[in-house]
C-alpha cells in the first residue's frame, strides 16, 4: 500500500493474508521449523500476538506477551533501545520466562529490528534463551537481521535484496580530565596507535553503552562525560572486510575520562600523548582520520 501512513511510505499490509489458507500456510512454515526448539514464544505488540496464538496452538508452547509500558499487570521488567530520534521501551512480565525457557521471539514484519532486539534482551535478562526469530514479512534492505546476534532469523517474505552483513563499532577519542591529554590505545597484533573502541555486542543496550564498556574494558578509565560525534562508514576497520562482504560502520564518541590507564592483557597498552602530538598519520585503520577531523575541528593542528 503506497504514501500510508505517510506520503512516500510503501505499507507492507498484512491484511490479505488473514485467510484460512494463508494463515494454515503461514503457521505450518513456522512449525516446521521451531517444533520441537522451543518452551516459550515471545510475541511482540500487537500484530505478533495473532501469528504466536496460531504456532502456539500448532506446537503446543505458551505464548508470553512482549507490549508497551502500562500495558501489562503484575511486576515487569523492561528494555529501553534507541531509535533514529528519541527512544522506545518495551516491557514482559516479571514471571513470563526463567532460566528453564527456550524462547521464538515473533512479529509480523523486521524491518529495522530494533524491537525485536529488545524483545530478545527481555527474554535474556529474566534468564532465558533466545531460540531465533520469526517473521512473515523482511524489509531486507534495512538491514534488521543483523542487529539480531547469531539466532537463526525466519521470515516467509522477503521484499528487497538482503544487504551485506553489518557490523557495528564504537570509537572513544578520549581526553583524561587531569591533563587534557589524549588517552588512545596500542594495539599489539599491530603495534598501532588506535582509539579505544571495538564492536557492539549484543548485550550493549546502545552504542554508547558499547563506548562505556570499550573503554573500561581496553583502558580500565571511567567515563566522566560522553557525547556522539559523527557515525562513520569504515571500511578499512578490518582489513578481512574486502574478503568477506562485511561492511562496518562506527558511531564515534567523544569522552572525558579519569583514573589510571592501564592495557587490555595481550591485547593492547595505554598510549597517552598531548593532542600536539597524535599520531594521526600512523593510527590503525581509519582511526587516524577520524581522529585528525576532530582535532582539526578543535582548531588545533594535527
Amino acid at each position: 500500500m503506497h504514501d500510508f501512513p505517510k506520503e512516500g511510505i510503501a505499507f507492507k499490509d498484512i491484511g490479505s493474508v488473514l485467510t484460512p489458507s494463508a494463515l494454515r500456510f503461514i503457521t505450518d512454515s513456522l512449525a516446521q521449523k521451531w517444533r520441537g526448539k522451543v518452551t516459550k514464544i515471545a510475541a511482540l505488540d500487537a500484530r505478533g500476538f495473532l501469528f504466536a496464538t496460531l504456532l502456539s496452538i500448532e506446537i503446543n508452547v505458551p505464548v508470553v506477551m512482549v507490549r508497551k509500558p502500562g500495558k501489562l499487570p503484575g511486576e515487569t521488567v523492561s528494555v529501553s533501545y534507541d531509535l533514529e530520534y528519541g527512544s522506545n521501551t518495551v516491557e514482559m512480565q516479571k514471571h513470563a520466562v526463567d532460566a528453564n525457557d527456550t524462547v521464538l521471539v515473533i512479529d509480523d514484519l523486521l524491518a529495522t529490528g530494533g524491537t525485536a532486539r529488545a524483545a530478545s534482551q527481555l527474554v535474556e535478562k529474566l534468564g532465558g534463551t533466545v531460540a531465533g526469530f520469526a517473521f512473515v514479512i523482511e524489509l531486507a534492505e534495512l538491514g534488521g537481521r543483523h542487529v539480531l546476534g547469531d539466532a537463526p532469523v525466519q521470515s516467509l517474505v522477503t521484499y528487497g535484496k538482503l544487504p551485506n552483513p553489518i557490523i557495528e563499532c564504537v570509537d572513544v577519542i578520549a581526553t583524561h580530565e587531569d591533563t587534557g591529554d589524549l588517552v588512545l590505545i596500542k594495539r599489539l597484533d599491530t603495534n598501532q596507535a588506535a582509539l579505544i573502541g571495538g564492536k557492539i555486542d549484543p548485550e550493549d543496550t546502545s552504542a554508547q553503552a558499547a563506548a562505556i564498556r570499550e573503554t573500561q574494558e581496553e583502558t580500565g578509565l571511567s567515563i566522566t562525560s560522553i557525547k556522539p560525534f559523527g557515525r562513520y562508514d569504515t571500511p578499512g576497520r578490518d582489513p578481512r572486510t574486502k574478503q568477506s562482504g562485511v561492511e562496518y560502520f562506527t558511531t564515534v564518541f567523544v569522552a572525558t575520562v579519569a583514573g589510571t590507564p592501564r592495557g587490555e592483557p595481550d591485547k593492547t597498552e595505554p598510549l597517552v600523548v598531548s593532542k600536539n602530538d597524535a599520531p594521526t598519520n600512523q593510527m590503525y585503520s581509519d582511526h587516524g582520520k577520524i581522529l585528525e577531523e576532530y582535532l582539526r575541528l578543535q582548531s588545533i593542528p594535527a
